[in-house]
């Protein structure tokens, strides 16, 4: 197994699906001995601290999103217009 840096902790991901099992995920909110065998140990966290989040530009983030907003206003000109279409095939009612 791989260990992080020259300690003896593991990387959290290695931990989560290694070091505790899928019951005791499921059942920790029930079962307080679940919960403390799904604990990970504050040695491992140390990893986070040598992560560093860089947002990509506006631009670049606008320009990857340019197909889903296109998607999603096909699809709302597809389903307005079926609804004109269904609204018009409706028989008039009189309400006189």
């Amino acid at each position: 197994m791989r260990k992080a840096g020259n300690t003896d902790c593991y990387t959290l991901n290695k931990v989560q699906t290694e070091k505790t099992s899928y019951s005791d995920e499921i059942n920790r909110s029930s079962d307080k001995n679940a919960e403390l065998r799904t604990r990970v140990d504050a040695k491992n966290w140390h990893l986070l601290s040598h992560f560093h989040f860089a947002a990509d530009p506006a631009k670049k983030r606008l320009k990857a999103s340019i197909n889903s907003y296109l998607v999603l206003i096909f699809w709302a000109l597809v389903f307005a217009a079926l609804g004109i279409v269904a609204t018009r095939r409706l028989p008039e009612v009189d309400h006189g």
